[in-house]
């Protein structure tokens, strides 16, 4: 019994060894072989296009965030934001940031970062919100090359913001009137 499973094991061996010498065989292992090449220059490329990716976000966030800030000022917040930066946490995009309220640094937070911890959440009021929100589009739309052709859309600019910042945002809208191909406000 030991015998025949010996003689079996070999007889397989003498087999796969005969197989692999056969041209179907060969064909296969050469496929596969190109395969494998094909995918390291893939994966090459895959890396160069991250790399030149990265390079462009880092450009093109610095002037971001100053532009952010700079309607922030306008709208006299009393914060900045900091630290803007980018990722691909599971493959996807991802940006953050930080608050610098009264030179002290607030993280954003998550959805279950607990009140007690200074957060997005609970550091600012409803209207600072609005006004970051406004900053952030105001600034994606300055940087837009073809803006001149936009209709820009305005939902109710003006929640929860005192009359300094409303007077603000009208003179925002207004000098996107001048840059704009249409603009839009939607208020109560």
């Amino acid at each position: 019994s030991a015998n025949v499973q010996t003689i079996q094991a070999e007889l397989g061996t003498l087999n796969a060894s005969k197989n692999r010498h056969l041209r179907v065989c060969e064909t296969l292992c050469q496929s596969y072989q190109q395969l494998l090449t094909e995918k390291t220059v893939l994966e090459t490329q895959k890396t160069d296009v991250k790399t030149r990716l990265d390079e462009y976000t880092n450009q093109a966030i610095a002037p971001y965030e100053q532009t952010i800030n700079r309607f922030l000022d306008q709208f006299n917040a009393g914060y900045k934001i900091q630290g803007v930066s980018h990722s691909r946490s599971g493959g996807a995009p991802n940006t953050s940031y930080q608050i610098v309220i009264n030179d002290t640094l607030v993280n954003i937070g998550a959805s279950d970062t607990p009140l007690d911890t200074p957060s997005f959440k609970n550091t600012l009021s409803s209207g600072d919100k609005s006004t970051l929100a406004l900053a952030f589009f105001l600034a994606r739309l300055e940087q837009d090359p073809d803006r001149a052709n936009r209709i820009v859309v305005f939902d109710d600019p003006f929640t929860s913001q005192d009359s300094f910042r409303r007077n603000n945002t009208v003179r925002q809208i207004k000098n996107c009137v001048q840059n704009c191909a249409q603009v839009i406000v939607l208020s109560l």
